[in-house]
């Protein structure tokens, strides 16, 4: 028996090893979070001259499509995909965030999911391999920039984070109401199951 928990033990050593090096980079990322400050637009920035000044350069409309969380350092690129297919996906998820497909358009009525990923597999790597990986990070009342087709689309965060099954296809689901649903594989380094986070359209 006493064998039997050794052999145990050394395999648990052997595979927490090879989880943390296929997975460093996003264990990196999470380890060394410092959350930055969630900025209100609609508060003492707005009024704030010297902010405006200063940060007009960062305002400006990014010339490509692009996803920013500013709580979680995220900027990335926006990828639209004409299919499903697990293979044309992740291409996609190498350039950016990737619109899920028959899902809506940013801004528009209905239900537009981003997916990203939060690890990736060692024979797919790719430039955005961890973008997704503190999306548990953000809480309700939290803001996502959307620059889509030269216009600023602005969403809320409305619900904490969730945790739903990987076939759990009801929150691809359409909306009376433009949504913003972002999902990403989890835990880390799995694709078991799925986070998502939730907004709504800020007017």
């Amino acid at each position: 028996m006493f064998k039997i928990i050794k052999l145990f033990i050394f395999f648990g050593i052997i595979f927490s090893i090879v989880f943390v090096c296929f997975n460093w980079p996003a264990l990196e990322d999470r380890f060394f979070y410092n959350e930055n400050e969630n900025f209100s637009f609609e508060e003492e920035q707005k009024d704030s001259a010297d902010f405006n000044k200063e940060n007009k350069k960062a305002e400006e409309i990014p010339k490509d499509n692009r996803l920013m969380i500013k709580k979680i350092n995220v900027s990335v690129p926006i990828i639209s995909i004409s299919s499903r297919h697990d293979k044309i996906l992740q291409e996609g998820l190498k350039k950016g965030a990737v619109i899920f497909p028959q899902t809506a358009f940013p801004g528009e009525k209905g239900n537009c999911v981003i997916v990203g990923h939060s690890s990736n597999f060692s024979w797919r790597k790719g430039d955005y391999d961890t973008i997704f990986v503190l999306l548990d990070k953000l809480k309700i009342g939290d803001e996502v920039e959307i620059f889509w087709k030269n216009e600023k689309i602005k969403y809320a965060i409305f619900e904490n984070p969730q945790i739903v099954k990987a076939n759990q296809t009801e929150i691809l689901a359409s909306a009376e109401e433009p949504i913003l649903t972002l999902m990403t594989c989890w835990p880390i380094g799995t694709d078991y199951k799925r986070l998502i986070v939730k907004g709504k359209l800020v007017k």
